[in-house]
């Protein structure tokens, strides 16, 4: 029993990343970061072993600060940099689902003022524990 496997493990898996973010001015911020994943094989009862991979991903943001009441964020960056692919023929185990190399962008818009909600409904918490006094 010491030497079984788990069906679908793999003996070594990691994650890594760095980030770094500088304040250009008072309305614009950078932030920059890797990201990588890798996994060693991994191992099956049948139908043959997941390759192992190592996959990796280029992020930005860019914080363009304050317009009005809102906050604006834009996102940019690229998954899987080097274009890993499985290409383990299908009904077989793969390593990983990957699509090839990825690009995205996000914007993100937050309000910074909205209405302020009144707690109408008064909790009668604090009346109860006195009452058992």
């Amino acid at each position: 029993m010491h030497k079984v496997t788990i069906d679908g493990m793999a003996h070594h898996k990691g994650n890594w990343f760095a980030t770094w973010g500088h304040r250009f001015s008072a309305n614009y911020r950078l932030g920059v970061g890797i990201y990588g994943r890798m996994s060693s094989t991994r191992y099956y009862q049948d139908d043959g072993n997941g390759k192992g991979y190592q996959t990796w991903r280029l992020s930005t943001t860019h914080d363009l600060g304050h317009f009005k009441a809102t906050t604006w964020r834009v996102e940019a960056g690229v998954d899987n940099i080097f274009n890993y692919c499985d290409r383990t023929p299908h009904g077989l185990h793969l390593g990983t689902t990957t699509p090839g190399r990825t690009g995205y962008v996000s914007l993100t818009i937050r309000f910074n003022q909205g209405k302020k909600l009144s707690n109408k409904y008064k909790s009668n918490f604090k009346q109860q524990n006195n009452d058992e006094d």
